[in-house]
């Protein structure tokens, strides 16, 4: 891999080790351009879930997306996989309890989670979020392959990795006037496994 590379593989590490939630936002002029031409109502914001911090914190930033100017009737969807002893409807059933329990209005879809599969659903999206993980200087989606393979497809993509767990049992629409507590914990190891069914 180039040096550059390295280097912004080895800050990101550090990064995540010190407890910081990260985000990789991978957009061109052209996707941004698509989306200064797209009605405020047609805006889809795509969260490919798992559940784990990452997928939480994804749910959180998704929610907040749509509280920006533009954004307000995008439509969230999240996207995730039966685990192996569960059906589709089984899914769909946990996560509507889930996100009626973090009041974030969202459309579940059951999907497989293949190159093809997030690139079909995904593809004419407005802004897409996907956990990723860190080996060496390399970064991998949720399919377990590298990233760089996948984000051609795709419109604006935010890459993520949460270090810290996400407080999504809070109103999501409560103004954040009161005093951020402090104490986040310390730096832990990223719960994603790219190629698991986690």
């Amino acid at each position: 891999a180039p040096l550059g590379a390295q280097r912004f593989s080895r800050n990101l590490r550090t990064a995540f080790g010190i407890g910081c939630n990260l985000i990789i936002l991978d957009a061109d002029a052209g996707e941004w351009q698509t989306l200064d031409t797209a009605e405020a109502k047609d805006r889809v914001i795509d969260v490919w879930w798992r559940p784990s911090k990452t997928g939480e914190l994804m749910l959180l930033l998704a929610h907040l997306v749509t509280r920006s100017e533009g954004w307000q009737n995008a439509r969230i969807r999240v996207l995730a996989r039966p685990k192996n002893d569960e059906n589709d409807e089984d899914l769909t059933e946990r996560l509507t309890a889930t996100l009626e329990e973090y009041r974030v209005d969202a459309e579940v879809i059951v999907s497989d989670v293949t190159a093809d599969d997030i690139a079909q659903h995904s593809g004419e999206s407005s802004l897409v979020f996907l956990p990723f993980a860190i080996r060496g200087p390399r970064f991998y989606g949720p399919t377990g392959e590298e990233v760089t393979g996948l984000l051609p497809s795709l419109p604006i993509v935010a890459l993520v990795m949460a270090a810290q767990d996400v407080d999504l049992g809070a109103d999501p629409d409560e103004e954040e006037d009161e005093e951020e507590d402090d104490g986040q914990g310390d730096a832990v190891e990223s719960d994603e496994q790219p190629a698991s069914d986690a």
